[in-house]
C-alpha cells in the first residue's frame, strides 16, 4: 500500500468517526437516535446516558478499528 492510499484510508475512517459521534447533536432534541421522545422527556437523564453511552461505544469501536487493520496486514 502506498503512503497516499493509508493517509486516505485514514482520512475517511477518521471523518465517518467524527460523523458518527456528532450525529445525535445533528439530529432534533426529540428524536436523539431516530425515536421520537415527548418533548418534557428529552433531557431526562436516560437519553442523556444513552447518548454518553453512545458516543463511548462508536469512540471505542473506531479506535480498536484502526488496530485489527494493523494486525492484518502485518
Amino acid at each position: 500500500m502506498t503512503i497516499a492510499a493509508v493517509a486516505l484510508s485514514c482520512g475517511l475512517s477518521a471523518l465517518v468517526l467524527v460523523m458518527a459521534l456528532v450525529l445525535p447533536s445533528a439530529a432534533s432534541r426529540t428524536v436523539p437516535f431516530g425515536v421520537r421522545v415527548p418533548a418534557q422527556r428529552a433531557d431526562d437523564p436516560a437519553v442523556a446516558g444513552q447518548t454518553r453511552l453512545y458516543r463511548w461505544r462508536v469512540l471505542s469501536a473506531g479506535s480498536s478499528s484502526p488496530r485489527s487493520a494493523r494486525l492484518s496486514t502485518a
